[in-house]
């Protein structure tokens, strides 16, 4: 039986990886990190989250002796001083267009003889915008209450509620994980270019910045499919573009509690005045809409199948002895 140095297992084990990346083009795993070009233009946006708590005037003796004070009820005394809690509830919505610029990873098995591509580890995330979005709020008081400075009462709104502008909004993290592999399809386009279509689920997860608070929110999964071009380089190298549609719903019914922040609430009665208060809510849930697309532009590089240097290692070291 012939005797292998430990040497020569370390050199089988690279020639096995060599020999992966010639053979590239006909069977490969490739590793690819997302680069400039990359990102997620959202058409639409749209978010609802209902919360609920308590608003109160920015009044204070000793330092605001000249702000807002409220208190609850449409009719009653109203002393010089007094400065009460109100129950009120805000429907926030968030809504508009915005486009981030986005990295990630994943991987990519192609089998040109099966016409077969397989993604996996897919992930990609928010890296930088997201801005520009719009927040407004269903403002709704079942009771009423009044102002002074400004004096104003605000009547019972009902359920329809009274609309207020609550200022920008941004979406500030936005991740799309994907749930397991996916097998999808491998076409031959040209020299060294194939045509590659997997249909895969993602789940997303979004921060969304408004009313100087953050509201989390988790998706179901969401398809997504990568629609792109292959094209296999010299070294053992490889280039993948994509542009793939997103619909995602998504939903979060754990309370959160926003920090309390101040607001100048428009007066109704009369109108044309600005009541400062300090709201302090609770969002009950939220829920998302996001609409929009995802450009895919990679490098990648080939690498070894799992086992495979190993395998051929130990075959080469440990031949088949013969039958004497």
């Amino acid at each position: 039986m012939r005797k292998v140095s430990r040497v020569s297992l370390l050199v089988f084990a690279a020639l096995g990886v060599q020999g992966l990346a010639l053979n590239a083009a006909s069977a490969a795993l490739y590793g690819f990190i997302e680069g400039a070009g990359s990102g997620i233009s959202i058409t639409s946006v749209d978010v609802k989250a209902p919360a609920s708590g308590t608003l109160i005037g920015d009044y204070v003796t000793a330092t605001n002796p000249t702000g807002t004070r409220t208190k609850p009820g449409i009719f009653g005394s109203f002393a010089a001083t007094e400065n009460v809690a109100c129950p009120v509830s805000i429907g926030v919505g968030v809504s508009g267009a915005t486009s981030l610029t986005t990295g990630g990873t994943f991987r990519l098995d192609v089998d040109v003889a099966g016409g077969v591509a397989t993604l996996s580890n897919y992930i990609t995330t928010r890296l930088t915008g997201g801005t520009g979005l719009k927040a407004t709020g269903t403002f709704v008081t079942t009771t009423g209450f009044r102002t002074r400075t400004p004096d104003s009462t605000y009547v019972p709104t009902g359920s329809g509620g009274i609309n207020i502008p609550l200022g920008d909004a941004s979406i500030t993290a936005l991740t799309l994980t994907q749930g397991g592999p996916s097998v999808g399809t491998l076409t031959p386009t040209g020299a060294n270019t194939y045509h590659v279509v997997v249909a895969t689920v993602v789940d997303v997860m979004a921060t969304v910045l408004a009313l100087n608070g953050t509201y989390d929110v988790t998706g179901t999964p969401t398809p997504l499919v990568l629609d792109g071009t292959l094209t296999v380089l010299a070294g053992g190298l490889a280039s993948f573009t994509a542009t793939s549609d997103l619909a995602a719903n998504q939903s979060n019914t754990t309370p959160q509690i926003l920090p309390e922040f101040a607001y100048g609430l428009p007066t109704i009665l009369p109108p044309g005045g600005t009541a400062n208060v300090l709201m302090d809510l609770t969002v009950n849930g939220v829920t998302a809409a996001v609409n929009g697309s995802v450009n895919t532009v990679a490098s990648g590089a080939a690498l070894p199948e799992p086992g495979l240097c190993v395998a051929t290692a130990i075959t080469l070291a440990f031949p088949r002895r013969r039958r004497m």
